[in-house]
Formats: C-alpha cells, structure tokens, sequence
C-alpha cells in the first residue's frame, strides 16, 4: 500500500482487475503483487472463471492465491489455494451468486496469505497434495467407514438386503482435466441449433443472460416458415447460404432475434411420457421419442446460424477490418406451449427446448408463439 511519506508502494493486489499489470509496476513494487483468482489453479486459467466453471458444469471450484507474473495471465506462483475438493457450487447457480460466495472467501485466504508471509520471497508454491499426518487421517477414516459397513451387513444376516449408505468417500473424486476461461464474446451467446443440446442452451441462458440468433421474417413480421395446414411439409433440415430471401412480395427478410425465457421441457404439449408423469431425460431423449397427435408441430421456423469466417489480419485489413460471416439456415417445426405463449422445439439431440420470448430487432419483446405467427 502507499506509504504516508510518500514511499513506494509496497505490495500490488488485484482482485477481478481484467488488465495487465505492466512489469515496471510489479517490479517497483517492493514484494511484487498478488492476485486473488477464482479457481482452482491451473483449472479455469483466464479472465472469466466464474462463468466458464457454471458453463462448464463443474461442481467444485475455489480460490487461488497467486504472484503477479509480469509476463502473461495467471501464470505467476500459486501460494495458496482452497482445500480439494474445493467449494460446492449450489445447482442453478448464477454468475452473481457464485461471485457472491467465493468473495469472502477470496478475503479470508488473501488475509491468511498475508499473515503467513507467503508474499515475501523467496516464494514457497503452493502444494495441493495432503500432507502426511492428513493422509494418515483419511486412511484412518476409510478403515473406520469400511468397519462400520462390515458391521452392518453382520447385523442385517446372511438373507438381508444391504441397505444403501449415504457416508460421504474418504476421498473425493479426482478433478476435471484442466480448461482455459477465455473471455466471454458475443459469439458465445449465439443459439447453435445444429450442435447444442437443449441443456446447453438453457445452462448458457443462465449463465450468459439472453441469448440471440437470427430468424428469417414474413412479410407481415412474423416467421417466415410454415404454419399448420399452410403449404408443403418438408420437415426439419437444413441448408447453405446467407440471409433473407429475394425481392417479391411475400419474401422473407433475416433479422436478429433475442431469445428470452429458456428451459428444458420432456417434449412438445400432450406428450404420452409426459401425460403418463413417466421419468423423462430431458437432456438425451430419443430421436424416436412419441410426441403428441399433432406431431408435425403447429408451424415450422428457420433459423439462422453465423459462423465467423477465418481470416488472417491482412485480410480483415483489406475488408475494412470485418471478419465476414458464413451463414447457415435450419428449418425446424415447432409446438406451441400449453401456456398459449411459448413455443417447443427440438434440438439437435432430440432434445426440447421451450422458448418463452423473443425480441426481433426493431421490435419489442412478445410471446414466441405471435413472433412465429403460430394461430
């Protein structure tokens, strides 16, 4: 901190910063500096940790107490770290309640860094692995679990049913190979219709906010595919190509489109699994999965996938510094919820993925169903 006489600074702490600390400020610094990351070092190195451990899934995550490197991120000496397996990650947790949790944390391991004296040189790295007096505990502990479950089974007879243990394991289980947290782009927040289950979609909508894609749109504005009884049914497919259709009255314009309001459903409305109240996977359901009577949908959609195309910086110099996009369009049928407001659609997987809302651009946010024109 800034001496009162007017001194140098003694120690740099960045929390959250997001820039590089440049190395003239960390070596003038007389201990350097200190960063207090969001993950489990080397896990989740980068500048969104938060937000790739929820997209990830990962059910552990910690912090990690490391030296600024004056070369690259997160590539200085980790000096202390939360114990393995680390801290639980509540299901359906959000970004904010996450941060939420591990700031204090954060605090409390900073301060417990300080008082040991990990920031003064020569640094001592961080070990994850138990020491030796902890791994005789643990050992003790698996012998204590592994007698009382013996005891047990004496207990019920020879003829008993062994009844299921909730006693948690000596050890945890080993941790996720380690994964990069780049930074969040827009690209990140694009809908992928012909890769991305539903699950995915509903986890990024969590974790990332609203989602966006692009929508082919009628001429009267709203969706440019197929309503029930309306035209040929081709089914769902795909094809190649950019943006909207060509001139001609009726034709279809491209424009992007939010997606609000989205979560995972057993299937479209009046499903027979769903209507029996049978255990449905809502992440995996077969492509052969029985859907209701009206199992071509209430109206079809297409969808708009972009992809950017890979360009040296010579080349985005001579585009006037745009990357370009190839663009991707995906017919898909869908099923009005049983709200009479949002739609059903199927994923990729076979997947169903409900869609409460969307915002086309020039417009305000409106029920799904009156978007895509379904009666």
């Amino acid at each position: 901190m800034p001496q009162p006489n007017g001194e140098p600074i003694n120690l740099i702490i960045a929390v959250s910063f997001g820039l590089f600390v440049p190395s003239r400020l960390i070596n003038a610094s007389k201990y350097g500096g200190l960063n207090v990351h969001p993950s489990l070092l080397p896990d989740l190195r980068g500048p969104a940790p938060i937000h790739h451990a929820l997209l990830a899934e990962r059910n552990y995550t910690g912090i990690t107490i490391q030296t600024l490197s004056p070369e690259a991120f997160d590539a200085g000496i980790p000096l202390l770290q939360t114990p393995a397996p680390g801290v639980r990650i509540p299901e359906g947790c959000t970004p904010e309640q996450l941060h939420e949790i591990l700031a204090p944390m954060g605090a409390q391991l900073l301060v417990q860094a300080l008082r040991a004296g990990l920031h003064v040189p020569p640094y001592r790295p961080y070990d994850p692995l138990p020491s030796e007096q902890q791994q005789q505990q643990q050992k003790h502990l698996q012998q204590q679990q592994e007698k009382k479950k013996e005891e047990e089974k004496e207990r019920q007879g020879d003829n008993g049913q062994e009844r299921t243990t909730t006693t948690p394991h000596a050890f945890p289980p080993p941790p996720p190979p380690p994964m990069h947290a780049p930074k969040i782009t827009p690209q990140d927040r694009q809908v992928l219709w012909t890769s991305q289950a539903a699950r995915e979609v509903a986890v990024r909508h969590r974790v990332l906010g609203s989602l966006w894609t692009h929508v082919r749109i009628g001429s009267r504005g709203k969706g440019a595919g197929r309503r029930k009884g309306k035209g040929r049914d081709d089914g769902a497919g795909e094809e190649e190509g950019g943006g909207g259709g060509g001139g001609g009255k009726g034709s279809a314009s491209e424009k992007r489109a939010i997606l609000e309001d989205l979560s995972v459903v057993p299937g479209p409305p009046g499903r027979a699994a769903a209507r029996a109240g049978a255990a449905v996977d809502v992440d995996a359901a077969p492509a052969s999965a029985p859907a209701r009577e009206n199992s071509d949908g209430d109206g079809t959609v297409v969808w708009v996938e972009k992809t950017p195309l890979s360009r040296t910086k010579e080349e985005q110099r001579k585009n006037g510094g745009t990357v370009g996009t190839e663009s991707k369009c995906v017919t898909l049928p869908y099923w009005v919820d049983a709200d009479g407001e949002g739609v059903v659609v199927r994923m990729s997987n076979g997947s169903w993925l409900r869609i409460g809302r969307i915002k086309v651009e020039g417009s305000t946010s409106k029920p799904a169903r009156l978007v895509l024109g379904a009666r």
